[in-house]
C-alpha cells in the first residue's frame, strides 16, 4: 500500500493545472487526464461466508504526447492499483489469510479522434509494469508448520513476491463539460488480473 500512496503523490505532483480552454476534441495535444475508479474482477473472484474481497481500486494518469498520430492521437501515462482478499476459518484453532496485490505500471494508448461526438474519447492500449504480491497468515495454532495442520498450506505460502506484468486495455471516456467525465475500461493482463473498471475522469490542460 505504501507503493500505491507514493505513486499517487508523485502522480499529482507531476500535473500542472492551468485555466486554458479545453480543445473541441476530448483528447488532444497537451491534455492531461487523471482517473480514479473501481473494478469488477481481479484475483480470487469467489465468495464464501468466511471470505471477503475488495474490488480493484485504480488511479491512472495520461498525457497526450503525439497529436496527430496517424488519424488519432497517442497518450502515455501510468497506473497504480490495489486489491486485497481475506479469509478465515476455525478448525480447533483459528486461522486467517490475507493477500494484497499492488500494481505499478506504465500505459500507452491510441485514441480515436472524433469531432462528431467531441465529448467522447475512445482508446485502446498496452500496459507494462510490476505486481507486488504479499501473503499474510495469522493463527493461534502453535505448530502451523506441521503438514497435518489445517493451516499448513496457507502457512507454507507465506511471503512477498514481485511479478512482471503486461497486458492490454480498451475503454471510453465521456465528458459532461470541459473537466469532469466518466469512464469504462476493460483490462486483460498476462497472469489473469482481468477486470472491468468504471470511475471518474478529470481532464486538465
Amino acid at each position: 500500500m505504501k507503493r500505491v500512496l507514493l505513486a499517487i503523490t508523485l502522480l499529482f505532483a507531476s500535473v500542472s493545472v492551468t485555466n486554458a480552454q479545453i480543445s473541441a476534441v476530448a483528447f488532444s495535444r497537451g491534455t492531461n487526464v487523471i482517473e480514479a475508479g473501481v473494478g469488477i474482477g481481479g484475483y480470487y473472484n469467489y465468495f464464501t461466508a468466511d471470505y471477503s474481497q475488495s474490488p480493484p481500486i485504480m488511479l491512472t494518469y495520461e498525457n497526450s504526447i503525439v497529436d496527430p498520430f496517424g488519424s488519432g492521437m497517442l497518450g502515455l501515462g501510468g497506473q497504480v492499483s490495489y486489491q486485497s482478499s481475506n479469509t478465515s476459518w476455525n478448525d480447533i484453532y483459528n486461522y486467517s489469510d490475507k493477500y494484497t496485490f499492488e500494481l505499478v505500471a506504465v500505459r500507452s494508448a491510441y485514441h480515436i479522434k472524433s469531432r462528431i461526438v467531441p465529448k467522447l474519447d475512445m482508446y485502446a492500449g498496452i500496459t507494462v509494469g510490476y505486481l507486488f504480491y504479499q501473503h499474510i497468515f495469522n493463527t493461534n495454532d502453535p505448530n502451523p508448520d506441521r503438514p497435518s495442520s489445517p493451516g499448513y498450506s496457507a502457512y507454507s505460502g507465506l511471503g512477498a513476491e514481485t511479478h512482471f506484468q503486461y497486458g492490454g486495455y480498451a475503454g471510453a471516456r465521456y465528458y459532461f463539460g470541459n473537466t469532469f467525465g466518466v469512464h469504462l475500461e476493460i483490462v486483460i493482463m498476462n497472469n489473469g488480473y482481468n477486470y472491468i473498471g468504471v470511475g471518474l475522469s478529470i481532464r486538465l490542460q
